[in-house]
């Protein structure tokens, strides 16, 4: 599960170097985001990627807020079928966070310390942008601290997440190594 994710100011600068969009740049800040907020994610619009601003999670009919869908499952929930035929997108973050089962906050960044583009699907609702997080089983790097994790894109999957109707083999790869911080000594009374 990803519930909290961040976005640091050089991603924001990587960010601006390889998509060309048309936005106000300072609506975009660098900062830890939370399920509800308002994020930045890329689409495919006219056959070219595009940045706009969601809400994160879908409310769904008993208004809990679906901030992750599963990829395993994805294919099959009614609440994600149009979207995952035609509204996927990419949500750019610098990392995410996961806690332990003793509720030590562990952080996840690319190894190269490089932009994470994790998977995603949005929908529009009243006029309002929502999007959902991809999850999929934990790789190497995580699973010793949580059995979920974002379904992280490399660079040449990202156009075909977006444009192509077979993901079969997308929504399957496991993401590669990631690089962790402990927030252990943070947490601590000593």
């Amino acid at each position: 599960m990803c519930s909290r994710y961040f976005l640091e100011l050089k991603a924001l600068f990587e960010l601006e170097k390889r998509i060309d969009y048309d936005f106000e740049r300072e609506l975009l800040e660098a900062k830890d985001y939370y399920p509800s907020n308002t994020v930045p994610i890329i689409i495919s619009r006219n056959n070219r990627l595009d940045l706009k601003m969601a809400k994160w999670g879908f409310k769904a009919f008993n208004n809990k807020l679906v901030i992750n869908a599963r990829s395993e499952t994805l294919l099959e929930k009614p609440l994600f079928r149009s979207q995952v035929n035609n509204q996927r997108c990419i949500i750019p973050a610098s990392g995410f966070y996961e806690w332990d089962e003793h509720k030590h906050k562990f952080t996840f960044e690319n190894a190269n310390d490089e932009l994470m583009m994790m998977a995603g699907l949005y929908r529009v609702v009243d006029n309002q942008v929502e999007m959902t997080i991809i999850t999929t089983s934990a790789n190497a790097s995580v699973q010793n601290i949580h059995h979920r994790m974002p379904l992280i894109l490399d660079d040449d999957l990202i156009e075909e997440w977006l444009k192509n109707n077979k993901i079969d083999s997308i929504l399957k790869i496991k993401p590669l190594p990631l690089k962790i911080t402990s927030g252990i000594m943070q947490n601590s009374l000593f």
